[in-house]
């Protein structure tokens, strides 16, 4: 929705200044006319809604990096097209190469493309459906090719060949900043979030990143065991907080022992990066420590 109101903002400020220039020779007019197309084409009117929305590719859920990035393919045509290419869902459930709930999370808001796995925003405008031109180019010549349709898979970014990410599980959406830090597997950086209370209930601050130094930060673990914060995580409140806003800061800092055992059991069960993982006793779970600093 931002990036059609962009487009919508830019569409206003060209049509102003070609107004306020009074200058409609041929020239101008066919930069205009270009200009002016190439900004429609990063976006379509939904005619339910009459609301700009953006352009999404059906296969590989993608957004426009060029203008004209994309056009409408006849529906019918587009269904053989994703027939023919290895798009349908039960293809890849007998293959058994996703979990069918995940399959069932990328399926066209339309009957008739129901069987494929394609984006969730998958649009079609009378009786067409948007697609970029990589996919939509390569599509057809799969289907041109001779021999067994068994072989032809699909486009190298599409969703089907391996983009399937599906939402976030309860057990993972309900977790806060710092409960999601705990069952990460891996950081490649830093995060420090520092919180001020302002006036009229806001809360504001900084969160920085920073290259994860994995010497130096052995060396600050060190201090901070050396201090007795062993396995503890430590949250500082600089300023005045009012209790609304020091609720909104706990709230976000949490630790709930079940929720992150429950987190990690998911994770063991669901990802295989998981597998080798010990789940944590409740014990083991490093609480967070306040410092308020009035």
């Amino acid at each position: 929705m931002h990036l059609a109101g962009a487009f919508s903002i830019a569409t206003i400020v060209f049509a102003l200044l070609y107004i306020m220039l009074d200058i409609p020779t041929a020239q101008t007019q066919k930069i205009a006319h270009e200009f002016m197309q190439d900004l429609q084409s990063f976006t379509f009117v939904d005619e339910t809604t009459q609301s700009l929305q953006p352009v999404i590719c059906s296969v590989c859920d993608s957004m426009p990096t060029l203008p004209q990035w994309s056009e409408w393919v006849p529906l019918f045509t587009f269904k053989k097209l994703c027939k023919s290419c290895g798009l349908a869902r039960n293809k890849l459930e007998v293959e058994q190469i996703y979990p069918s709930s995940l399959l069932q999370q990328y399926k066209a808001n339309d009957q008739l493309l129901d069987m494929f796995v394609l984006s969730p925003k998958t649009y079609v405008k009378e009786n067409k459906v948007l697609v970029c031109k990589e996919c939509y180019t390569y599509l057809k010549e799969t289907a041109d090719k001779r021999g067994p349709s068994s072989g032809r898979r699909p486009p190298p970014n599409a969703i089907a060949s391996g983009y399937l990410v599906g939402n976030a599980p309860s057990p993972l959406k309900l977790l806060s900043e710092t409960e999601l830090a705990l069952v990460s597997g891996g950081r490649i950086d830093c995060q420090s979030y520092v919180f001020f209370a302002g006036c009229h209930q806001q809360i504001r601050g900084w969160h920085t990143i920073y290259k994860n130094r994995p010497a130096a930060n052995t060396m600050n673990l060190q201090q901070l065991v050396g201090c007795g914060l062993k396995g503890t995580i430590v949250v500082v409140l600089c300023g005045p907080f009012t209790n609304t806003q020091k609720a909104l800061v706990m709230k976000q800092v949490q630790v709930r022992p079940g929720m992150v055992i429950a987190a990690f059991q998911w994770l063991k069960h669901n990802n295989y990066l998981y597998k080798d993982f010990e789940t944590p006793q409740e014990e083991d779970i490093p609480m967070p420590i306040i410092y308020d600093e009035k």
